[in-house]
């Protein structure tokens, strides 16, 4: 069921917003997001961006993943995995995938790993979240960094452990059509503050968050990922309405809008269909 959003609500936020006469970004509202995105993720750390996209490139720039450097996706999995890596010049490795619940498994990591090999993404479905502890402890032991795309569900839990339980970080994807339905947003969450730093670094065109922390702005080269106060504002209302056990299973991972999952092809090659 779509939730019904309290529209008045956020309308007297977006007010507070176009009074205040801070319309830009790190503001108010932003500031905010930080801990309402953390808290409903269980993690210890959120941030925002203008996509998911943005989100997962925050957190592979944040990485120094770069040329030279590979990374493990899916061989069945949301497209943006594979796009961003490139995208940050990276080399994406394709995995296979145990057909037809598209779980990624260790055994198709370890077949992939060699020495240019910095991270895995593994989408988040209802069979690859059972697959994600083992998975993530062969990535701690090989020293590769986990990387959890959960698609739009921003409270997903497995075993009744938040994500950053066993990722790295995991990203969000929080646009139009998506359980929380902002317009064009996403967000990364992580429970290592030393990883949050680099990732609002890169997010933030290279400028560190606050005081105290040890980057300067002249040590990272970012770009702008960020958001307006308008989406962050209304974020937070949804947020404030939202319960976190509601929007727990991915809905966005694999795009059942795209034509080839009515092609008699797909039921035949997974046994089911979308």
């Amino acid at each position: 069921m779509k939730t019904t959003w309290n529209t008045a609500k956020e309308q007297e936020r977006l007010t507070a917003v176009l009074d205040g006469y801070v319309w830009g970004t790190i503001a108010p509202e932003f500031v905010k997001s930080v801990d309402s995105l953390a808290a409903c993720a269980g993690a210890k750390y959120g941030l925002l961006t203008f996509s998911a996209t943005a989100a997962l490139e925050s957190v592979l720039r944040g990485l120094n993943i770069g040329a030279e450097d590979e990374v493990i996706v899916a061989s069945w999995s949301d497209p943006a995995d594979a796009m961003v890596t490139a995208a940050v010049g990276a080399a994406p490795v394709f995995a296979d995938v145990c057909m037809p619940d598209c779980v990624l498994t260790r055994e198709a990591v370890a077949a992939c790993k060699n020495s240019k090999s910095r991270a895995v993404i593994a989408d988040l479905s209802a069979a690859g979240a059972a697959a994600l502890p083992e998975l993530a402890a062969y990535c701690k032991g090989e020293g590769l960094y986990l990387l959890v795309n959960a698609g739009d569900a921003l409270g997903a839990r497995v075993n009744g452990e938040p994500l950053t339980r066993y990722a790295d970080a995991a990203f969000v994807d929080m646009g139009a059509g998506t359980q929380l339905d902002v317009g064009l947003a996403g967000a990364v969450i992580t429970d290592k503050r030393e990883l949050w730093d680099l990732f609002f670094a890169y997010h933030n065109c290279g400028r560190s968050y606050g005081e105290g922390c040890t980057l300067a702005p002249d040590e990272i080269i970012g770009g702008d990922l960020r958001v307006a106060e308008w989406q962050a504002a209304v974020l937070n209302v949804r947020l404030e309405q939202e319960k976190a056990d509601t929007i727990t299973e991915p809905k966005r991972v694999f795009m059942p809008d795209q034509p080839f999952f009515a092609d008699p092809y797909f039921a035949k090659l997974t046994g089911k269909t979308v």
